[in-house]
């Protein structure tokens, strides 16, 4: 019984943050980069350089990873201020 309380108590000094630092780094890093870093390499790497059509796609690629990119570092630079604080 004792450990079953110590747990919560841990928790609910250190695990909260150190939850939230994790949701913050599987939200922001992992889905992020699964649904939209990932089919934008993919679509970028269907295309054939050589074509017309490369340069629209390149553009778009640039813009939208970029900014993906900056979510995922954002993201994870709060996941380990939050698990820093966690203490």
């Amino acid at each position: 019984m004792q450990l079953v309380t110590k747990f919560f108590l841990w928790f609910s000094a250190i695990g909260s943050g150190l939850l939230a630092g994790g949701l913050s780094y599987v939200a922001g890093m992992f889905l992020c980069t699964a649904f939209f870093n990932v089919p934008l390499n993919n679509a970028l790497g269907a295309v054939d350089p050589a074509s017309g059509g490369a340069a629209p796609v390149r553009v778009r690629y640039l813009k939208q990873w970029t900014m993906w990119n900056h979510v995922r570092m954002i993201s994870s630079a709060a996941a380990c201020a939050l698990a820093i604080s966690a203490k």
